[in-house]
């Protein structure tokens, strides 16, 4: 439903869809800062991660490729769970 929604987003907004700007991953920290890498390399500079574990892994991944964030990178996450808030200081921003 997420993907769907953003597709939707892009099309009333007249942009179109780049499928090289679409990850799929399990939803851990291992992939996340797994993730990080393939992330940087497709030119992106922002994400919206469905899972805040992924999205911390991420986060780590970014520290570890020697990035800043938000600086650098920004990371969008949507659960709001505690991992947030262990993170809030690191650049992701939770709705």
């Amino acid at each position: 439903l997420r993907l769907a929604g953003y597709k939707s987003g892009l099309e009333k907004n007249n942009l179109s869809y780049n499928e090289g700007l679409v990850f799929e991953a399990k939803y851990s920290y291992k992939d996340g800062f797994e993730l990080a890498q393939r992330v940087l390399n497709s030119g992106a500079t922002a994400a919206y991660v469905g899972e805040d574990e992924l999205a911390a892994g991420l986060l780590n991944g970014l520290f570890a490729a020697g990035k800043s964030v938000p600086e650098d990178f920004e990371i969008i996450t949507s659960n709001d769970s505690p991992v947030t808030r262990v993170v809030e200081n690191c650049g992701i921003i939770s709705s």
